[in-house]
């Protein structure tokens, strides 16, 4: 003979009902704008995660790159979209970014190609020292 499934039992015991605090769903992770800091052929496009104020009269962004973008202008122009998510943050002049909207962004996202973790850090890093010589040329050591 097979046991009796609980809910197939009757019981003389009470029933236990607790009462338990409504768990609301976690809210959906509002998005960040896209800003985009260009210097000469390259563009870095990151999404901003804070603004800070840094003195009276500069704002700091503190931003996560995205893709960085090299436009090739040989006989035609070509896009090299570089996919480096996975890279610092970084800490730059409010000033510097201009907005970007979806209409030029989302388009380089089918093109962007993954580096590796090395090769990424490298781009990335010349990049930064060139956008720095562009927007602070005496500060550029």
């Amino acid at each position: 003979m097979l046991p009796l499934l609980p809910s197939q039992c009757e019981s003389s015991l009470p029933k236990c009902r607790r009462d338990f605090p409504a768990i609301e769903p976690p809210a959906p992770p509002q998005p960040r704008p896209i800003l985009s800091l260009s210097a000469g052929d390259q563009t870095l496009y990151v999404e901003l995660v804070q603004v800070a104020t840094a003195t009276s009269d500069r704002e700091m962004a503190w931003v996560r790159p995205v893709l960085l973008v090299h436009r090739d202008r040989g006989a035609k122009v070509q896009l090299k979209v570089c996919a480096i998510a996975q890279e610092s943050d970084l800490l730059w002049p409010l000033s510097c970014f201009a907005e970007t909207y979806a209409e030029d962004f989302l388009p380089l996202l089918p093109l962007a190609v993954a580096l590796d973790a090395a090769k990424a850090q490298l781009v990335l890093r010349a990049f930064v020292r060139e956008a720095w010589k562009l927007h602070w040329p005496t500060r550029a050591a």
